[in-house]
């Protein structure tokens, strides 16, 4: 009597369903009732990519831009900056394909939020006179150009006004033979310069000293307009010459020194410390960069002695958020 034949019915159990067939076809048609998943189009590949995306700028960053770009007093009522700073996010999204900064379901609620713990303090609350709306302004407001130009030629006059007011040479512990010298050195060198062209000079692209500067002296101030790193980021990057322009203010703005296209202002105003040689090497710098004690001021100090005619050399600056 002949054995019944085992199949995968009977080891599952007669009364049940029997197991599907494996064939040596694709995957697909071993198991039919699978879901297929649909390839992306490039529109969806486009976008997954952006959401995985880190944004080059903050949420508390938008709503800045979105304030930045009313004048003149760039303020806004609370619903009116919420919607601004959604709808410039969406744009930049759309337009330059940046990955959006509010990505949750209720980007008006994230945007309010940002504005009540204003963890930054970069806006001011108040409320105007006979107003029932709470309005948001800029804690620090943006300088036009014209006005950056009339600030930089005050400070640069008032620099050259107080030019004896300089640190004067140390001469502990020096021979009297040396200390003659280093006074006489320090006499010519004080004498009160009229204009940079006294204290630098600029030839082929490259800035030096026009005499001997003395160590730790204010030669001067850069000169550019102020805006935050991410509209910099957004409008400026890689732009003509606007990186190798631009400074650090703060840790939120630069002093871009281009216009619109990118173009140095040197045609509108000339200011040698854009032609300070940048470098990674700290070692060979004689010059640094710092935030001034006025608003919107960046100083450029010697770090050392430097003797005519050597060149002056800065630490680079890198943008590393766009």
């Amino acid at each position: 009597m002949l054995e019944p034949a085992i199949t995968p019915s009977t080891l599952a159990g007669g009364n049940k369903r029997p197991l599907p067939q494996h064939s040596s076809s694709s995957t697909t048609d071993s198991v039919p009732f699978a879901k297929r998943r649909q390839p992306l189009n490039s529109q969806q590949q486009q976008q997954q990519q952006q959401q995985q995306q880190k944004p080059a700028y903050t949420q508390a960053d938008l709503l800045v831009m979105a304030l930045e770009q009313n004048p003149p007093h760039h303020c806004l009522p609370r619903k009116e900056l919420i919607r601004a700073a959604v709808d410039l996010d969406t744009r930049l999204n759309q337009d330059m394909g940046r990955p959006r900064a509010f990505r949750g379901k209720t980007p008006m609620n994230s945007a309010s939020a940002v504005l009540s713990y204003n963890a930054d303090g970069y806006f001011t609350r108040f409320k105007p006179n006979g107003s029932k709306s709470t309005y948001f302004r800029l804690s620090q407001t943006p300088d036009s150009f014209q006005r950056m130009v009339e600030h930089y030629q005050r400070w640069q006059a008032n620099l050259f006004h107080n030019w004896l007011d300089q640190p004067q040479p140390n001469l502990e512990g020096q021979t009297e033979f040396d200390v003659f010298l280093a006074r006489r050195r320090w006499q010519k060198d004080a004498v009160p310069p009229q204009s940079w062209q006294d204290l630098l000079h600029i030839s082929n692209g490259q800035v030096s000293a026009a005499r001997d500067l003395p160590a730790k002296s204010t030669l001067g101030f850069y000169f550019g307009v102020p805006m935050t790193l991410q509209d910099f980021c957004s409008r400026k990057q890689n732009l003509g010459d606007a990186n190798r322009y631009c400074v650090s203010l703060d840790d939120t703005h630069v002093l871009d020194a281009t216009d619109a296209q990118g173009r140095l202002f040197d045609s509108v105003i000339a200011c040698p410390f854009h032609y300070v040689r940048r470098t990674k090497d700290t070692a060979a710098c004689n010059v640094a960069f710092s935030r001034g004690n006025e608003e919107n001021q960046v100083v450029c100090r010697t770090l050392r002695e430097i003797p005519k005619g050597e060149e002056l050399v800065c630490q680079r600056f890198e943008i590393k958020r766009c």
